[in-house]
């Protein structure tokens, strides 16, 4: 559509690259929709994004740092609130937190990775997106 091309020019003002990031379904269905699209550009999926938006980065023109070494936490004995929505195991009313998991019960080890990183666009023309795209 004119409006994704017109987010792929602006950002492609930098280098002169640019992909696409979109939900998972508009990825999977994009080569059948739009074949000669596809062919043509980069997409990637990304279930951070909403079916109708198309982002448009150049990927040279974005810096990331990380930390040189993760601290990395392993558990044997913990308990884990199985669920997107971290909430305490049991709050001050005597709620319980559901699902849970008991590592020590289920024989099973917990891993925690942590790690610092950053990310700058080196120019402001470095994304763009569209809502409600055609394609």
């Amino acid at each position: 559509s004119s409006s994704v091309s017109a987010s792929a020019s602006a950002t492609a003002s930098g280098s002169g690259s640019v992909v696409f990031v979109v939900s998972p379904s508009r990825a999977a269905t994009l080569p059948i929709k739009a074949p000669e699209i596809a062919e043509k550009v980069t997409v990637l999926p990304s279930v951070a994004v909403p079916d109708g938006r198309v982002i448009a980065v150049d990927p040279l023109a974005i810096l990331h740092a990380t930390d040189t070494v993760p601290e990395i936490l392993v558990a044997r004995g913990a308990v884990l609130h199985m669920s997107d929505t971290p909430l305490p195991i049991v709050d001050a009313s005597g709620t319980v937190a559901a699902p849970a998991r008991s590592t020590y019960q289920t024989a099973s080890v917990a891993i925690r990775a942590l790690a610092e990183i950053a990310f700058v666009k080196r120019h402001s023309t470095s994304v763009a997106y569209v809502d409600d795209a055609s394609w």
